[in-house]
């Protein structure tokens, strides 16, 4: 049986035990932007594989430039594609849809999941992991996410700050910049409304 168990980020949660060309994995990426949440992809091979890689397909509601919401299709942009050969493994392309997770590229989206003029990646991501909708699409909660944030109510968001931290260092310092990207100052409504959503969550 195929392995990819990746300190818990990576597993294999179902596949075809009669012909092993489809599997359903789990993502959940224990740093970055989607820190805690998890993802189930299916990854499916054809007669032709290794010749021709895998189809994967994101089936969990997802904000990300280079993976498609499954209202859409699922489709899911894998760089490793690009230099495909028959010496990678299915190992291989588990670890690229972890990859994306921890460097999603907002300067080439696959789709429309990118910021609008006065969002910020964070705002946006946040919204679709506690719920809610961004551009015409409504994101269910990610239960996963949701269940890491009431058992751990004081942890870190995104690995970096607590967000009761960031409002205090936006108050007090408002031209300092949020991942290099928007003035923190834009940030201090976002930072308020998900104190109010994520207390609303921990109840």
């Amino acid at each position: 049986m195929l392995s990819i168990e990746k300190d818990d980020q990576l597993k294999i949660v179902d596949y075809d035990e009669q012909h092993l060309t489809q599997f359903f994995i789990s993502v959940t990426p224990s740093g970055g932007l989607y820190a805690h949440a998890q993802f189930i992809f299916q990854i499916t091979s054809s007669d032709v594989y290794p010749e021709e890689p895998p189809k994967v397909r994101c089936i969990t509601p997802i904000f990300h430039p280079n993976i498609d919401d499954p209202s859409r299709n699922g489709d899911t942009c894998i760089n490793l594609f690009n230099y495909w050969s028959k010496g990678f493994s299915l190992k291989d392309v588990a670890n690229a849809v972890l990859f994306l997770f921890y460097q999603p590229n907002f300067d080439d989206p696959l789709n429309s999941s990118v910021p609008d003029e006065g969002e910020t990646v964070v705002d946006c991501i946040l919204q679709s992991l506690i719920g809610g909708e961004i551009h015409g699409v409504h994101y269910p909660p990610n239960k996963f996410w949701c269940a890491w944030k009431k058992q751990n109510p004081n942890a870190s968001i995104f690995g970096h700050h607590k967000i009761l931290e960031w409002k205090n260092e936006i108050t007090d310092n408002p031209d300092t910049l949020l991942n290099g990207m928007e003035k923190s100052v834009s940030f201090r409504s976002t930072v308020d409304r998900y104190v109010i959503q994520l207390t609303s969550i921990l109840v």
